[in-house]
């Protein structure tokens, strides 16, 4: 005779299972590229209900550099990690096929919003841009009349930069705009020499402003230049990037290119009252 025992069937857990959470790797690009990548992937995560996960030490900074971690102020669901993880999802920075319908599907003013949320800087980056406001005498509110972003020539554009006398004539109309013949602005250059052009065009009675580099070797932010300095040098160039767009964010009006992350980055985060960009008129992803 055979004897059968009754065995309680295996309780449920009442939590549901968990998705599993996307993955977030930087690689060489700008910096304004990684910028925009984390805040497409974490409005995406969210909008899915799943944690973000971001390896950020791969950058032409260093192999140890949290360069995100470091650069905005935590958030909630989103976890930095120093390697690979297990069972993920993985997104990539130029993933236009996952990103591109879900970003043109919400409003541009919410795209705004969630982009002052979520790239809000980290306060210990901030006390860092403030002896480069000092050092190149900055006024202490670094509030300007009008921000100019001159975007570099290369060979391989499929847009052509305006020339300098283009932004000088757009800033001109943003001094007429205003009745304000003695504005002050506030200049970021991919090389330094396009300063010195767009101050030698420009009308005497402009207080302009920018941001002059701790070391010759750096003119402006080129990765494949900068991978080439040293650890001091390079950290020393990245701050004085992020004071820069941190100037910018506070302008009054702006004058940039939206066919650059750059811009892209300023169009989002800015609290700008009017943006002109002199390439592509309208905000895209990418």
């Amino acid at each position: 005779m055979t004897s059968w025992l009754k065995v309680s069937p295996a309780k449920r857990s009442d939590e549901p299972v968990k998705a599993r959470p996307y993955f977030l790797s930087l690689d060489q690009d700008e910096f304004c590229t990684h910028f925009n990548t984390l805040f497409y992937s974490y409005i995406y995560a969210q909008s899915n209900k799943r944690d973000l996960v971001v390896y950020d030490k791969s950058t032409v900074m260093s192999s140890s550099y949290a360069l995100l971690q470091e650069t905005f102020a935590p958030l909630p669901e989103l976890t930095y990690v120093s390697e690979m993880q297990p069972s993920v999802t993985i997104l990539h920075a130029k993933d236009t096929g996952r990103f591109a319908p879900f970003l043109s599907s919400m409003p541009i003013q919410d795209l705004r919003t969630k982009a002052r949320y979520t790239l809000t800087w980290n306060p210990t980056m901030l006390a860092k841009m403030l002896p480069v406001i000092e050092d190149n005498a900055l006024p202490p509110d670094t509030t300007f009349d009008v921000g100019v972003h001159i975007r570099a020539s290369v060979k391989f554009d499929r847009i052509r930069a305006p020339a300098i006398n283009v932004y000088v004539d757009a800033v001109a109309g943003v001094a007429t705009r205003l009745g304000k013949p003695n504005i002050s602005v506030f200049v970021m250059v991919d090389e330094m020499a396009q300063f010195e052009e767009f101050v030698r065009l420009a009308p005497k009675t402009w207080a302009i402003f920018t941001i002059q580099p701790r070391n010759s070797l750096v003119r402006g932010i080129r990765i494949g230049t900068l991978a080439r300095q040293n650890g001091n040098t390079k950290m020393a160039a990245y701050v004085e990037y992020l004071t820069g767009l941190y100037c910018m964010q506070k302008c009054e009006n702006l004058v940039c290119n939206l066919s650059n992350d750059m811009d892209r980055f300023l169009y989002l985060t800015a609290s700008a009252q009017s943006f002109r960009s002199l390439d592509v008129p309208t905000w895209a992803p990418f």
